[in-house]
């Protein structure tokens, strides 16, 4: 397997397994989820029913600011900044 895997139009090209076993990466024989790449991690807990996803350090880097996101706007929506009457409907 020598071949690149493309990642975005304009984006570097991702490593093959080759490339990524000789630089000594972690997780050099695990493809990422979402890219195709070599050099993956697990992380935990992050597919419902299968378990752990493995995710190149970008896309990792990606679902963890998303995850912030997601958490900062549902904090947004649930605050309370004013009490209304209940007897008033």
């Amino acid at each position: 397997m020598t071949d690149t895997t493309p990642r975005e139009p304009f984006g570097p090209p991702l490593p093959t397994a080759e490339e990524a076993a000789d630089v000594g990466r972690v997780g050099w024989n695990l493809r990422c989820n979402s890219c195709g790449g070599y050099g993956a991690t697990w992380v935990p807990k992050m597919r419902p029913g299968w378990g752990d996803l493995a995710l190149c350090y970008p896309h990792e880097k990606e679902l963890h600011a998303m995850q912030r996101r997601h958490k900062d706007e549902l904090a947004a929506l649930t605050t309370v900044n004013f009490e209304q009457d209940r007897r008033t409907r």
